[in-house]
């Protein structure tokens, strides 16, 4: 595959499929004591409102808005797919604005960190 292909193919991810593909990269070994519950608001085309739940070693994803947050990312479709495919630096998008958090941003961390693998698996993009 040529990366022409390759950039057509991330472009066709969709939130939704991240959101699905979370379980599958969550590393358990790294998100020992770490329990969370992360809301995710992506505005436009194909965004929506995911619930991430980590709690006692295991991982969920669920449509909709979550109990009590532990934190919240808002951010549009276009930023929230970039940053999973590669194409946009998380902390570029936060500093300029594109990414807004509120409540621990720890747990925000940790997500583009240690607790998840950082490729979407394959089949996702």
């Amino acid at each position: 595959m040529g990366d022409e292909e390759k950039v057509e193919e991330k472009a066709k991810v969709t939130c939704k499929d991240i959101f699905e593909a979370m379980p599958a990269r969550f590393l358990p070994e790294n998100a020992v004591g770490w329990n969370a519950v992360v809301q995710f608001n992506v505005e436009g085309e194909g965004g929506g409102t995911w619930t991430l739940t980590v709690k006692d070693g295991a991982c969920s994803i669920a449509e909709g808005a979550g109990e009590n947050p532990t934190a919240t990312l808002n951010t549009d479709a276009e930023t929230w797919v970039g940053m999973a495919v590669g194409t946009v630096n998380a902390q570029t998008a936060f500093f300029t604005g594109k990414v807004k958090i509120q409540g621990n941003m720890n747990d925000i961390m940790k997500i583009n960190g240690p607790a998840f693998k950082k490729e979407v698996p394959s089949g996702v993009a």
